[in-house]
């Protein structure tokens, strides 16, 4: 009869010991559910895939983005000329075919604390400041800026708040081309 008790006692222990390893495997879990429900924290530092793309169409934007050329004392856009070019494109095809597609992208990922800057420039032919018959090259290239921001409105339909037009007049003249060059009358493109 001891005997049967001592197996008894022993197939109890067991009985206890199987038991506590279960509630110890079972709290083992329920840490790894809370661990799960961890994951929203991980998503509130999801501010870097954002930030990522922006990058990579901010990159492709600048590889991209050329300088939109005009004549000397004018502010109208040659958009079928072929006199006037990028890359060896007219300025329509190039704008509609590269360029805008590539500020759309941009523009769908830009940050609330950067701005597309469209910036107007002209040669240092004429005056910087209006005379008899000449609207000076800083209205020139005030008008240069606003046409293809106007073009930009009619073809993307962007968003103002996310532009801001500069002109520069002839201060700001291409490193390395005489400053009466027609290369200067231009509009360029950054990103602040």
């Amino acid at each position: 009869m001891p005997g049967k008790i001592l197996k008894g006692a022993i197939v109890l222990s067991f009985f206890s010991l199987l038991m506590t390893s279960l509630t110890f495997f079972t709290g083992c879990g329920a840490q790894k559910t809370e661990v799960k429900k961890e994951e929203p924290v991980a998503q509130e530092s999801s501010s870097a895939p954002a930030e990522d793309k922006y990058e990579v169409e901010r990159k492709n934007f600048e590889k991209i983005v050329r300088n939109i050329p005009f004549k000397v004392k004018s502010y109208e856009l040659y958009l079928n000329s072929k006199k006037y070019t990028v890359d060896n494109e007219t300025i329509e095809k190039y704008l509609d075919e590269k360029f805008i597609p590539a500020l759309k992208r941009l523009v769908a990922v830009l940050p609330p604390d950067k701005k597309i800057i469209i910036e107007g420039h002209a040669s240092t032919t004429g005056t910087e400041e209006p005379s008899k018959n000449f609207i000076g090259n800083i209205e020139l290239s005030k008008r240069r800026a606003e046409i293809v921001l106007n073009y930009l409105e009619k073809k993307l339909n962007v968003d103002k708040n996310k532009v801001i037009i500069k002109y520069y007049g002839s201060s700001r003249t291409l490193p390395g081309i005489d400053p009466k060059d027609d290369k200067n009358c231009r509009v360029s493109f950054s990103i602040m």
